[in-house]
C-alpha cells in the first residue's frame, strides 16, 4: 500500500505565475507531505522570484533559465525524485483536497491512475471529463465554489472508474523508467509527447484507471498555447505542433486514436509503400509521415506489403 508520503509531483511552468500559485496553494491544501518539483522554465513573469520566496521542505525547485520545455522537464523531475509514485501536473491546475487520497486508492502493478478533469466551456465534451464554469482565468476563479463542487460530484462518483489516460497522471517510477523508458524527447519542447507516451502505455498493456472521484479545475493549455488569454497563440505553436505531430505519425502510422473516454487505442503499423507520379511537393509534405517508402514517378523500386499510387 502506498501512502501521500510516497508521492512526487512534477510541475513545469512557462510564464503561468498566477496558475501556478492556485496549483501549489491547492496541492498543499490536499498535504504538507506531498513532495513537489517545480521548474521555471524560462520564464520571465517573476515565477523565479516567487518560487526562491517559498519556505516547504517538501519543495525542489530549479530556475531554467532558457526554455527547454515540459518533456524534458518532466522526466528530469522524475528522475530527481526519491519517491515511488511519480506524476504530473500541469500549472494551469487546482486539485481538490482529496485529489490525492483518491488516486493512491487504486493503484497496483502496471498501471497509470489519472484524476478527472472540471473545464470551463472552451473545448468539445467528452466521457473523461466535465464541463463546469468555474472561471476562466485566475482572478475569476472561485476556490470555494470549486470545494462546493466536488464535494457533491465525489458523492455522485464515489469509488467509480473508467478508462482513460490524461495530466494529472501518477504511475509507479520503476516501472515508467524499467517498463516505459520515458519520454521520447524528439517531441520536445511540446506537443504530442503525451499521446506517444500513452500509446506505448498501451502497446505493452499497461493497465489505465481515471479516478472518477479525483478532481481538478483544468484552466486548458495555458502553458505553451496562449500566453495571456483565449485565442492567443504563441509565436510558433502551429509549427511545433505539426512538426511533433508528423514525428507521431511517422513513429506509429496514425494520427493519435482515443475512445470516448480518451484510453489510447492504436491500430496496427502497416509496411506502406507510396508512389507518386505528377511529382508534386504539395502533396509529398503531406504524405510523407504514413508511408515507410516512398518512391517519385516510378524512380525507386517499392517492396513494402501495401503500394498506394498517387496521380
Amino acid at each position: 500500500m502506498y501512502s501521500i508520503k510516497d508521492i512526487s509531483v512534477v510541475i513545469p511552468s512557462y510564464n503561468n505565475l498566477e496558475y501556478l500559485k492556485l496549483a501549489y496553494s491547492s496541492i498543499r491544501e490536499a498535504s504538507n507531505e506531498i513532495e513537489i518539483i517545480m521548474y521555471s522554465d524560462g520564464s520571465t513573469d517573476g515565477t523565479k522570484e516567487w518560487m526562491l520566496s517559498l519556505k516547504d521542505d517538501n519543495l525542489k525547485i530549479e530556475v531554467i533559465e532558457e526554455r527547454v520545455g515540459h518533456t524534458i522537464l518532466y522526466d528530469k523531475g522524475f528522475r530527481e525524485s526519491k519517491r515511488k509514485i511519480i506524476g504530473i501536473m500541469h500549472a494551469d491546475m487546482v486539485v481538490d483536497k482529496d485529489f490525492f487520497n483518491n488516486i493512491l486508492k487504486h493503484f497496483k502493478p502496471n498501471t497509470v491512475v489519472c484524476g478527472t478533469c472540471i473545464e470551463p466551456p472552451l473545448h468539445p465534451p467528452g466521457g473523461e471529463k466535465l464541463i463546469q464554469n468555474l472561471g476562466m482565468y485566475p482572478e475569476d476563479f472561485n476556490k470555494t465554489s470549486f470545494y462546493n463542487f466536488t464535494s457533491q460530484m465525489k458523492i455522485k462518483y464515489e469509488d467509480k472508474i473508467s478508462e482513460g489516460i490524461f495530466a494529472p497522471w501518477f504511475i509507479n517510477k520503476e516501472e515508467y523508467f524499467s517498463k516505459i523508458g520515458g519520454h521520447d524527447i524528439q517531441y520536445a519542447p511540446y506537443g504530442y509527447e503525451d499521446s506517444d507516451l500513452f500509446t506505448r502505455m498501451s502497446l505493452i498493456n499497461f493497465n489505465f484507471i481515471q479516478s472518477r472521484d479525483a478532481f481538478v479545475y483544468h484552466f486548458t493549455q495555458r502553458g505553451h498555447k496562449w500566453s495571456q488569454g483565449i485565442g492567443i497563440e504563441n509565436e510558433g505553436y502551429q509549427e511545433q505542433m505539426e512538426k511533433t505531430r508528423r514525428i507521431y505519425v511517422k513513429k506509429f502510422g496514425t494520427d493519435p486514436i482515443f475512445d470516448f473516454n480518451h484510453k489510447p487505442t492504436p491500430s496496427p503499423k502497416y509496411n506502406i509503400g507510396f508512389n507518386i507520379t505528377n511529382n508534386n511537393p504539395e502533396l509529398i509534405n503531406i504524405i510523407e509521415p504514413y508511408c515507410s517508402d516512398l518512391s517519385i514517378d516510378g524512380n525507386k523500386k517499392l517492396n513494402n506489403d501495401i503500394i498506394v499510387s498517387f496521380d
